[in-house]
């Protein structure tokens, strides 16, 4: 499931796309933590959540 089809080019959130996936990565291996992603609307949340459910699908995570 992508979700990134039909957005635009996915820029400035390295750092925190990095640090979701590492958490996912940590969560595969049993060491699940719970994270939450607040900001102003508009800034991109929607987005950079989607950014991580895809990396998810890719990891054969539901």
């Amino acid at each position: 499931m992508n979700h990134t089809k039909s957005l635009s080019k996915f820029i400035n959130r390295t750092h925190e796309i990095a640090s979701l996936k590492s958490y996912l990565n940590e969560t595969i291996q049993g060491h699940g933590k719970t994270v939450f992603i607040t900001g102003e609307a508009g800034i991109g949340k929607t987005r950079l959540v989607n950014e991580l459910q895809d990396y998810a699908v890719s990891k054969n995570v539901l």
